[in-house]
């Protein structure tokens, strides 16, 4: 009875550690056939624009039609008007590049997804929505 108890406690607090701390979103991109492009810039920052951390990005499913790659390079923020970090927009920050580039004459949708974890701990996923043209 004990060991059942303190598996049940153990359960919980796994599935705790593994929960989103917000509900996936949903990513929408239109893309160019053949041609590899930016669909996605995860950063992590401080109030004053200062790097917070990495955000390490896992894809969870892979497209069917394409492929994508998970980079490092610079881009810019896009935080809401309310949010602290809003004047950070106005310059490049370093952070993840999600690329796609699709098969090789495909036209029509793709589907993948991609999960983040910030330096804090939030964890986050994406469902992208590609169309390819």
């Amino acid at each position: 009875m004990r060991f059942a108890a303190v598996f049940a406690v153990f359960m919980i607090e796994a599935s705790a550690c593994l929960a989103q701390t917000r509900p996936p979103q949903t990513v929408v991109r239109t893309v160019v056939s053949g041609k590899q492009s930016q669909v996605g810039f995860l950063y992590a920052l401080n109030p004053d624009c200062s790097n917070a951390g990495e955000v390490d990005v896992r894809i969870l499913k892979k497209p069917e039609h394409g492929t994508i790659e998970i980079t490092q390079g610079d881009g810019f923020p896009n935080y809401p008007e309310t949010n602290i970090r809003f004047q950070c927009n106005k310059q490049k920050v370093p952070g993840s590049l999600v690329m796609y580039k699709s098969d090789d004459g495909y036209v029509g949708k793709d589907f993948f997804e991609t999960e983040h974890i910030g330096p804090l701990g939030g964890d986050f996923i994406n469902k992208y929505v590609v169309t390819v043209k």
